[in-house]
């Protein structure tokens, strides 16, 4: 279980006063009651993913891994976010596998896009496009630039069969394009939302294809559903992390930095930084999120984060034992002075680095600073930390009366754009 940690965090202690309104949003989000309640399909549906789904997800998995050495995940925000965060963060960003992942049509950058196709040409690739409305631009054009490609490269009638759509049951353009091409599909449900995706086959299926074990990740989300589905404030530690970032906003700090202390986790913090900001972002209102990964930003931001204006506050991401881990030699020659280390493993002088700096922010920068513990990274713990996030997210919207599900702005800029565009 995730423990939420906010004894140095003075502004965050449980105030039991939010019991009732807890109590209530508990109500919201299990009894589907509260603003956006037709999007709460992803309360339960680790539970509800049956055998059948799981051997289709291998099954074309499988397929893809014995013919193509490159999956082109094609998606923007949660359509690809989820999976990609899933997978850096358990197989590290140099793991070696027969199929390389790359991801397109998270971007309109004329540069990236050329470069990947230019990369694509001489690769046996899938395509895995992601949208349930099939009309987003971004993975819109990206899809009809790598179907142009898929075609010269398994010929105009083969190449179907690497073209894996994950969409809407029933509407959308690319609803439309797999009962016309056949290829194969997968459904995202209608009452699940782009950043609360990653436990349907918009995650699933990258991540078979990443070799992860997908059947773990959802038990570690079912772990999620046991250890975070009670009402109890003090019980709940999905609930505490929610009701702490309440009382940090009311104390002023607009502003959180996610803070983890490793390169392959970067991914997971953008993903992180999707969820709170566009579920939370409304009606004037929210906590800003940001994101910082450890010690690398300690010599850019960290000068801020002790000493800059006070509008923020910390989450720092740790834990107990890490995935590997390598010993600092002891050599003869002692001319840089590292002896006081040899011998020990690199992961000592880190979890030091962790505690001086949550102490220096804490003690001498008066910073308040949110500490979220697990036991260590392994696939099912993943799949609880996502499940974690998300209900403490819901939580976190309802306490600032927002709607947790909805995303109007981003709206906004996709019809003046595409107004603009078929000018």
């Amino acid at each position: 279980m995730i423990k939420v940690n906010v004894s140095r965090a003075p502004k965050a202690r449980i105030a039991k006063s939010y019991q009732e309104d807890v109590s209530r949003i508990h109500n919201y989000i299990h009894n589907k009651t509260g603003e956006g309640n037709d999007f709460l399909g992803w309360v339960n549906y680790p539970q509800e993913l049956m055998d059948y789904e799981f051997k289709k997800i291998k099954t074309i998995a499988n397929k893809v891994i014995k013919d193509c050495d490159t999956l082109v995940v094609i998606g923007i925000g949660g359509s690809y976010l989820g999976p990609k965060a899933a997978i850096e963060a358990i197989n590290g960003l140099f793991y070696e596998s027969k199929v390389k992942i790359i991801y397109l049509g998270n971007t309109l950058s004329p540069t990236y896009t050329a470069q990947v196709l230019k990369y694509l040409e001489n690769k046996k690739f899938a395509i895995n496009v992601i949208s349930k409305s099939g009309s987003t631009l971004e993975s819109s054009i990206a899809f009809r630039l790598v179907k142009e490609l898929a075609m010269k490269i398994w010929g105009p009638k083969r190449y179907a069969k690497y073209v894996i759509v994950t969409t809407d049951a029933k509407k959308g353009s690319l609803r439309k394009m797999v009962d016309a091409e056949g290829y194969d599909s997968f459904i995202i449900p209608g009452d699940i939302g782009g950043r609360y995706s990653v436990f349907t086959p918009v995650g699933l299926f990258p991540m078979a294809v990443a070799g992860l074990d997908i059947e773990e990740f959802i038990n570690g989300a079912k772990d999620g559903i046991v250890n975070y589905s009670n009402e109890n404030i003090l019980e709940n530690e999905a609930y505490k992390y929610a009701v702490a970032r309440n009382l940090l906003y009311k104390a002023n700090k607009k502003v959180e930095f996610f803070i983890t202390y490793e390169p392959h986790f970067v991914s997971l913090a953008e993903w992180w930084k999707q969820l709170f900001g566009e579920s939370e972002g409304k009606n004037g209102g929210g906590i800003l999120p940001a994101s910082l990964n450890f010690t690398t930003d300690l010599h850019s931001m960290g000068q801020f984060c002790q000493d800059g204006s006070d509008l923020f506050f910390e989450t720092s991401l740790v834990f107990g034992s890490y995935q590997e881990d390598v010993i600092i030699p002891k050599t003869l020659v002692n001319i840089d002075n590292l002896n006081y280390l040899g011998n020990k493993p690199l992961s000592y002088a880190n979890d030091v680095a962790i505690e001086a700096t949550i102490d220096a922010h804490f003690q001498n920068g008066n910073r308040n600073n949110i500490v979220l513990e697990m036991p260590k990274m392994t696939t099912r713990s993943l799949g609880e930390l996502f499940y974690f996030l998300m209900m403490s997210c819901a939580c976190s919207a309802y306490l600032l009366k927002i709607n947790p599900f909805n995303q109007p702005g981003v709206e906004i800029y996709k019809s003046k754009m595409k107004e603009i565009l078929k000018k």
